[in-house]
């Protein structure tokens, strides 16, 4: 495995987070089977959408790590915590349980296969154990292979199937 360096969020990484999702968010849009999501139309989009997933993060006990190769950055994760304390339903038909959710996940292309989302996803595990989450949960499109491979690899099971139908 590659030197990496896996370290907390710093505000002067908001400009690599930014053209990291771009090219995240460009990239959904062209395996999207149903054709709903769209790349940024503008930088600001992305800009605006970065500050979202801080603000995820902030409402929600969350955290962003970033990952350093080589002096630069080769990718990160987001996370945050799913308690279900007020949700009636929930409660009243599942175990009780704290999840923990990645919403997002990108490793620079030039770095793959050298274990940065690994690395990525152990420090969000370990984070999510300490604030006593009973589970590690993310969602991938279906037809991201890249993706579902990395995350079978690293021992994710599918769970539910959302399915849907256009009208």
């Amino acid at each position: 495995m590659a030197k990496i360096e896996i370290r907390n969020y710093r505000k002067e990484d908001f400009d690599h987070l930014v053209i990291f999702m771009t090219d995240l968010q460009k990239y959904f849009s062209e395996i999207d089977t149903f054709q709903e999501q769209i790349a940024f139309i503008t930088k600001k989009d992305a800009e605006r959408y970065i500050k979202q997933a801080f603000k995820d993060v902030a409402d929600m006990d969350g955290v962003v790590y970033i990952a350093e190769h080589d002096g630069g950055i080769a990718g990160f994760v987001q996370g945050v915590i799913v308690k279900h304390s007020n949700d009636v339903m929930h409660n009243l038909t599942h175990e009780k349980s704290i999840e923990g959710w990645i919403g997002l996940l990108f490793t620079d292309p030039k770095v793959r296969n050298m274990g940065v989302g690994k690395q990525l996803l152990e420090k969000m595990k370990a984070y999510f154990s300490e604030k006593g989450c009973t589970s590690m949960r993310l969602k991938v499109s279906s037809n991201n292979k890249l993706a579902i491979s990395v995350y079978d690899k690293y021992g994710f099971k599918p769970r539910d199937l959302e399915m849907a139908i256009k009208i």
